[in-house]
């Protein structure tokens, strides 16, 4: 995922504002809440998106590219406790 690819996905989404802060950050955020961030780590773009509200449960959460397999996790949230995945694409 590029920066462009990353923005138009973003920009897709009903009632999202981004705004560029933290260093050049890509920030989405929906009713002032951030909800993706776009960044750099070493030398290579680097996404992260948050989600709230989500009840108690077992998740399947995938993350794919056009041009590479897909990649999934299992996320079991309980009690309000945060959780996620942590997917890396290499070229």
């Amino acid at each position: 995922m590029t920066y462009d690819d990353f923005n138009e996905f973003c920009r897709a989404l009903p009632a999202t504002v981004h705004v560029v802060q933290w260093g050049g950050a890509q920030v989405w955020k929906v009713g002032g809440k951030v909800f993706a961030i776009g960044g750099w780590a070493e030398d290579e773009p680097a996404f992260t998106f948050k989600i709230d509200d989500v009840p108690d449960g077992t998740y399947q959460i995938e993350a794919w590219h056009e041009k590479m397999d897909a990649q999934a996790e299992s996320v079991t949230l309980a009690d309000g406790e945060a959780g996620g995945g942590d997917f890396t694409f290499s070229r």
